[in-house]
């Protein structure tokens, strides 16, 4: 096992925007310099990155190729590549915000694909694939959604238990942006149908999954009728009824956005952008598993600038 952290961000250093990689002690310091990830013309956004015991796994979106596509690799625990960068999707049109998780013998890529735009203008769609342990795809790319809105941003957990994949996503077809979410099996069929999580009148997006204590996680912003922002939870259990949410996880009288969860145990770490300083700091606190705190806020950033994406 790695006693190392790893970290993946994107840059503007270059003069086009490129994915780095910077390997950190147990303490958060950094070990050495940044490495780069692209190196192919065009941007690159990105990545998202997951450990599976031995390497790291990464997907970005790339457009080397004239369009956004979603790219693949696989790292060393102090970032070097294990071999070229793999395309994952080839339709046409836009492939973009890709997250990942690792089952424990392949990959789960999930994203949001404008193929369909030509009959459906600007509407994108949730796919997903499976890749194996060298990053090639196995099969065809899998549709979940079907609707004429947009349906974006797609966040995945793993149930080990049941070999099943939790997919929350943000999703338009109410009128305004909402959370929804849908379970599949083990080799992409649909157990339960997308379904809506979110209940406002107004926007919620940014929403993340997790899999702890017999149940998925869900946290995400969301705008209050008075035009702030709280970071909201909900807890599901198989086959998708919801048993807690949605409660406010942060906010108030602050504005607060972009949660992430970091899963141990019975415990869960929620890290999340928060203006009650007068300017955006990031800030975590510690939950278990039905979002009941269980300390106080720590802070993680703070300076005379906004940090946001935590």
């Amino acid at each position: 096992l790695t006693e190392t952290w790893g970290v993946t961000y994107w840059d503007y250093t270059d003069g086009t925007s490129d994915v780095y990689f910077r390997q950190l002690s147990e303490e958060g310091v950094p070990v050495d310099d940044a490495k780069l990830i692209t190196r192919a013309p065009g941007d690159a956004f990105g990545a998202a990155m997951v450990w599976t015991g031995t390497e790291y796994g990464l997907v970005w979106q790339d457009r080397r190729d004239g369009v956004w596509e979603i790219y693949f690799n696989r790292l060393t625990p102090d970032g070097e590549k294990l071999g070229p960068d793999r395309r994952v999707t080839f339709a046409a049109d836009w492939s973009i915000n890709p997250t990942l998780i690792w089952t424990g013998v392949e990959y789960v890529v999930a994203w949001q694909d404008w193929r369909h735009r030509v009959s459906a203008p600007d509407n994108f769609e949730v796919y997903f694939t499976f890749l194996d342990r060298e990053g090639l795809e196995i099969g065809d790319d899998i549709r979940l959604t079907r609707d004429p809105d947009n349906s974006e941003a797609p966040s995945l957990a793993l149930n080990a238990v049941d070999g099943e994949i939790g997919i929350a996503f943000v999703d338009g077809r109410t009128g305004n942006e909402q959370i929804w979410f849908a379970i599949v099996d083990g080799a992409g069929t649909t157990l339960v149908e997308p379904f809506r999580i979110s209940d406002t009148r107004t926007d919620a997006f940014s929403v993340e999954v997790a899999w702890a204590d017999g149940a998925y996680l869900l946290a995400w912003q969301e705008e209050t009728e008075a035009g702030d922002f709280d970071v909201m939870g909900a807890r599901i259990e198989r086959p998708g009824v919801r048993v807690d949410g949605p409660t406010v996880i942060a906010g108030g009288e602050a504005w607060a956005r972009r949660p992430r969860m970091l899963v141990n145990g019975d415990e869960v770490l929620i890290g999340y952008s928060d203006d009650r300083s007068g300017v955006y700091d990031i800030y975590a606190a510690l939950y278990d598993t039905r979002f009941g705190r269980l300390g106080d806020d720590i802070v993680v950033t703070r300076g005379p600038v906004d940090s946001v994406y935590g």
